[in-house]
């Protein structure tokens, strides 16, 4: 995300979109009642003789949102609403528009009020995460994905065909083919983005394939920053390798490890002393106001399925436990971890002392 101008005064920011997680923040910022200045496309029927019937006349226009859509497979965001502004020769005012953004557009949003929970996500959004590729496997299968910011992208997911019927030679053959198919997955991911590289799995498969990528690709041992053994291979496993904080021992800045590591972190503190946790609005409202909050975490998603009166809450308690000496963090819910968190509320906060513990 770029920004280009920044008017709070005024309740405007323009922005570009710089890729896909910048759709997904804004699908979550942009807000009903929103005016939102773009470029657009719009049909226009011609009555003219010999021309066509209609065509599609790009023009800028201000929209008043009335609902926003995020279209993860298209890798596009829909915001639907009514037109108020526009060049007074098309005479649209007030017809209904969808405006479509892409990894590039350009746009300006104008709040009544621009939020510190929007803020937050803003600038979030502006630092980009290193990328890094991490593969998990065993004897049986592979998964290889990307990970960056807060998107795991699964780029390859690899079966073997080892048996232990197989003779030696033939286990040889099959061990060979399985590690040449995930070496050059790995070999085309390097070309979408030269990063390291970090190899977990249970067993010794994850051995044996360094050995191998040694002898045939020696110039790509020194992208291994990690070999760790995690208790499951596949999908499954790089999760895994997010929630012991493998990668944020390696990238020391991922959102997404951040994240996922303070949820499992909070998770685990209520088996360990469940009195210095709290979880649920009303608890952790009473705890926030009594100063105990050490760390608030509150997810996305819950800004997102509450009123406008829930979020005006939701915002007021982030700036008492701030004002407070707590720390407040918004964890993301498109990945493990804030699905997590979502599951016991969407918001939970680590004590300082046990307090208001119902």
């Amino acid at each position: 995300m770029k920004i280009i101008k920044e008017d709070l005064k005024h309740g405007l920011i323009a922005l570009i979109v710089t890729n896909l997680n910048d759709l997904w923040v804004l699908y979550h910022i942009i807000e009903e009642g929103d005016l939102i200045y773009a470029k657009t496309t719009r049909e226009f029927k011609s009555d003219r003789v010999g021309r066509p019937s209609s065509r599609r006349i790009p023009i800028n226009i201000q929209l008043k949102v009335k609902n926003v859509y995020f279209d993860e497979e298209m890798k596009r965001l829909r915001i639907h609403g009514l037109i108020t502004e526009a060049p007074d020769e098309f005479n649209i005012k007030g017809a209904h528009h969808t405006l479509t953004l892409t990894e590039g557009s350009k746009l300006s949003i104008i709040k009544e009020e621009w939020g510190k929970y929007h803020l937050e996500r803003i600038k979030k959004a502006l630092i980009e995460d290193e990328p890094i590729i991490v593969i998990s496997l065993d004897s049986e299968e592979c998964c290889l994905t990307i990970i960056k910011d807060y998107n795991v992208n699964i780029e390859a997911e690899i079966k073997s065909s080892i048996s232990g019927k197989l003779s030696f030679n033939e286990r040889e053959e099959e061990i060979k083919k399985y590690f040449s198919a995930i070496l050059n997955a790995l070999t085309s991911s390097l070309f979408k983005v030269n990063c390291k590289i970090v190899i977990v799995g249970p067993g010794f498969a994850k051995e044996e394939f360094i050995k191998f990528m040694k002898l045939k690709k020696s110039e790509l041992i020194s992208k291994v920053a990690a070999v760790k053994n995690v208790g499951s291979s596949g999908l499954a496993g790089v999760y895994e390798a997010l929630r012991v904080g493998i990668i944020k021992d390696v990238l020391k800045k991922s959102k997404i490890a951040e994240e996922i590591g303070l949820v499992e972190e909070f998770l685990k503190m209520i088996a360990i002393n469940e009195n210095l946790t709290s979880f649920g609005i009303n608890e952790v409202e009473e705890n926030i106001i009594a100063g105990a909050v050490e760390k608030l975490l509150i997810c996305n998603d819950k800004f997102a399925n509450s009123t406008i009166e829930e979020r005006k809450k939701l915002e007021k308690l982030m700036k008492i436990a701030e004002d407070k000496g707590g720390k407040v963090f918004l964890i993301n819910g498109n990945h493990e971890g804030g699905k997590k968190l979502m599951a016991i509320g969407g918001i939970a906060a680590f004590l300082r002392y046990p307090k208001y513990k119902t």
